[in-house]
């Protein structure tokens, strides 16, 4: 049997402290989306954050300047799985249908799909009006980084003379319509779910959605 000295446990912390450190971030933002999603941006206080990681508030400010750069910094680390999972489905080597359809796809699994997520957009939804900087931010995290990528792949499926040569140029002027569909059906689902009503065909809205899309969008003879 291997005895741990306390020599051991010197060398063994400086390791320790630093990997919580690392963590610590991430703990606290996680802490700050359960205190958002419960009490608002307004009701939210650093103090309950902290206590619900089990340090002080001074620990928060030694990450974040404040509550709104903590809600920020949930923003994007809630959005980034997503825009990053969009950048990479972007980058592969396919027919611009086959990649629109791929992007769609993972817009609805991690909007719709995903519970967090739901209660992630219920809660901007209603931050909107009392906090519109907060919520300008989060639009311009989500839909002009959605949009572009999306936008990217249409060019190309001009460019490969499968799309309408105006399309880019047609979408780019509101190209948030491009992910709404996925948007509104995520509030149809929390709504739903708020009021006791029937759960959406979310299957059923994406097909159509996709089939607007994308017969919109392709090039006529």
């Amino acid at each position: 049997m291997t005895t741990i000295t306390a020599d051991d446990m010197g060398q063994l912390a400086p390791g320790i402290r630093q990997r919580q450190k690392a963590a610590r971030p991430g703990q606290i933002i996680e802490a700050a989306f359960t205190e958002f999603a419960e009490k608002g941006y307004a009701g939210a206080r650093l103090e309950d954050v902290a206590r619900r990681i089990g340090v002080t508030k001074g620990t928060i400010y030694h990450y974040f300047p404040g509550k709104e750069e903590l809600f920020k910094a949930m923003i994007r680390a809630h959005l980034l799985p997503l825009i990053e999972g969009m950048r990479a489905v972007s980058a592969v080597e396919a027919s611009g249908r086959l990649l629109l359809t791929m992007l769609i796809d993972r817009a609805y699994d991690d909007l719709v799909g995903n519970a967090k997520s739901r209660e992630f957009v219920r809660l901007m939804v209603g931050e909107a009006s009392r906090v519109p900087e907060l919520a300008q931010f989060f639009h311009h995290e989500l839909f002009n980084r959605a949009d572009a990528l999306i936008l990217g792949v249409i060019e190309r499926g001009v460019a490969a003379g499968e799309f309408h040569p105006q399309a880019a140029a047609r979408l780019a002027g509101f190209p948030d319509a491009i992910v709404a569909p996925a948007v509104m059906a995520c509030l149809q689902v929390v709504i739903s779910s708020t009021i006791g009503a029937p759960k959406p065909d979310v299957a059923s809205m994406k097909a159509a959605h996709l089939d607007l899309l994308l017969n919109g969008l392709l090039a006529r003879d």
